[in-house]
């Protein structure tokens, strides 16, 4: 599953499911645009609403994280899932690690 997070007009996020048929395939990653980062979260960790810093992918790795838009429409995405975190301001979403074990991601900033 691919999906995009992107901001609306009426200041909160959205998903926007995307085809990976027709979806750009040719990623480009520049290093100047920051580093590719690892990172782990732990069993019942909860970031509150907040936007991202930065246009990027975020790719799941294990277990599964629950995202939640301001509209409270929640998506689950497990590992292979892809994220196109897009939403620099408004509302932003909130993430949330799903069971037992550390939720583990790989962010990398998009073009």
């Amino acid at each position: 599953m691919i999906v995009n997070i992107y901001p609306g007009d009426d200041g909160k996020s959205h998903f926007e499911h995307v085809d990976p048929e027709t979806w750009r395939t040719d990623w480009q990653i520049d290093p100047a645009k920051g580093p590719i980062n690892f990172r782990s979260r732990d069993p019942g960790y909860f970031y509150d609403l907040h936007n991202e810093s930065r246009r990027q992918y975020v790719i799941t790795l294990s277990v599964q994280v629950d995202v939640e838009i301001g509209d409270g429409t929640k998506l689950t995405f497990g590992p292979g899932d892809v994220i196109f975190a897009t939403d620099l301001d408004g509302q932003g979403h909130s993430t949330r690690t799903v069971g037992d074990e550390p939720w583990v991601y790989c962010a990398i900033p998009a073009d």
